[in-house]
């Protein structure tokens, strides 16, 4: 996705921009991300001498993996979009950046406001019950009558005691 000076230029110094860009590659990259459609852009380059600031919000919809019980689920995703260009490279700064030739490429940017707006810990729905420990099987789906509770082996000691203890209360 490209903005070109020349072209926002010629619209009176305001060009609005519908495009769609396809970032595979987000999926790839992260392990919880099954697929991603193409990113939806609605964006609004403004130019102001040597300034384009380019700013609104881009959509798609996200598979993800859920962190408890593995399965695949779709959720929407918007992000705020907001970055500023110049075609002059010594005016480049750390929030300016630059625009050879006069022409911005969005797609890094557009793909970094997608990272950044992705789930951290994606969950199919609040009250997911994830995966059996013991089994395997998806406790959302079905009911198991596994044991739960583990005990770690270095307590395994003073849980004897305990228990010789109620038995020694109750006898």
């Amino acid at each position: 996705m490209l903005v070109d000076f020349r072209e926002v230029r010629s619209a009176n110094n305001l060009l609005h921009i519908h495009d769609t860009l396809e970032l595979s590659q987000i999926a790839e990259m992260n392990r919880d991300v099954e697929s991603l459609q193409p990113v939806q852009s609605d964006l609004t380059a403004e130019l102001a001498g040597h300034l384009c600031q380019v700013h609104g919000t881009v959509h798609t919809v996200v598979r993800y993996l859920c962190a408890r019980c593995l399965e695949a689920y779709d959720a929407p995703l918007t992000a705020e979009f907001d970055e500023s260009f110049t075609d002059i490279p010594e005016q480049a700064t750390d929030e300016v950046h630059p625009a050879e030739g006069g022409v911005a490429v969005l797609d890094p940017f557009v793909a970094e406001a997608v990272q950044l707006a992705l789930v951290y810990r994606p969950l199919c729905r609040d009250d997911c019950r994830g995966l059996c420990p013991v089994c395997g099987c998806n406790r959302n789906q079905q009911v198991c009558d596994c044991e739960l509770r583990s005990l770690d082996p270095r307590w395994a000691a003073l849980a004897q005691l305990r228990d010789d203890h109620q038995q020694g209360e109750d006898g």
